[in-house]
């Protein structure tokens, strides 16, 4: 089973360069707060601009741990299925997004625009040194901040935008 290893941080703004942009809708159908557990539903929506084409991406993913490190399970699966699952399953809120990535320094960077304007900065597996772009501005670590987690967010609120 694959270990999720993250960093998160609260930036300021984002880079003067991106390179892919997604929209995000997902949701949480399974939660178990005595294991930390939980399952969710994800549907991404990639313009390629040259093109006028969307590509939909629908995937859904296992969690179980708490902190940086998480056991990750995430398959793809038809749009149908997120359909249903939404219709009868879903527990929480569903969370709007659009997902910027951007490699810097070799580091490929996930940043989360939250419709309330929070940016969440994320590196996936990094080194064990590495230093935080100029290009994000400001910023906050908020790694092992329960409420900047997407499942926490989902059965409660986006955290308003500050720094």
């Amino acid at each position: 089973m694959p270990i999720e290893h993250e960093h998160k941080y609260i930036i300021e703004k984002l880079p003067g360069y991106i390179d892919s942009q997604y929209e995000i809708e997902q949701f949480y159908f399974s939660q178990d707060r005595d294991r930390h557990l939980v399952s969710r539903c994800r549907k991404s929506k990639r313009h390629i601009y040259n093109t006028g084409n969307t590509i939909t991406n629908c995937t859904i993913t296992h969690k179980i741990g708490k902190g940086e490190r998480v056991h990750e399970v995430e398959y793809q699966v038809h749009e149908s299925v997120v359909e249903e699952l939404n219709s009868f399953f879903k527990i929480g809120n569903t969370l709007h997004k659009i997902r910027y990535n951007v490699e810097i320094d070799s580091l490929k960077w996930e940043i989360d625009q939250y419709k309330n304007g929070l940016l969440v900065a994320e590196l996936e597996n990094p080194p064990e040194n590495y230093n935080i772009p100029e290009s994000f501005g400001t910023y906050v670590d908020v790694t092992n901040e329960k409420k900047y987690k997407n499942w926490y967010m989902a059965f409660n609120q986006v955290p308003e935008k500050s720094l």
